[in-house]
């Protein structure tokens, strides 16, 4: 709470200090495995579900906790489990042609 406090002054007009706290709970929910009821979350914050999820984002962003997404990930949020296969052997072949110079900072 504090970093948030120091990193994202005057972070958004639509946020609390309220939404800011439950966006701690949330993030440090995601970061240890804990499930959460997002819904909850959104109703506790004072937010709009829209304006909670942006928020969200741009918070983990600032305080540089954004995510990295697999390709599982990708397709379970965008409903297309079937197109895991093709996409994973397309990156195998993208990373084998690159020079080893590259393949380093992966």
């Amino acid at each position: 709470m504090r970093l948030s406090q120091l990193k994202c002054m005057g972070f958004s007009a639509h946020t609390t200090a309220t939404s800011m706290a439950v966006m701690c709970l949330d993030m440090a929910c995601a970061s240890l495995k804990h499930p959460v009821d997002k819904d909850y979350l959104v109703k506790l914050s004072g937010l709009n579900k829209k304006t909670y999820l942006s928020c969200l984002k741009s918070f983990e962003c600032l305080l540089g906790l954004d995510s990295h997404l697999g390709i599982r990930d990708l397709a379970v949020q965008f409903c297309c489990l079937e197109a895991v296969n093709m996409a994973s052997k397309i990156l195998q072949r993208y990373e084998s042609s690159l020079p080893e110079a590259q393949l380093a900072g992966l």
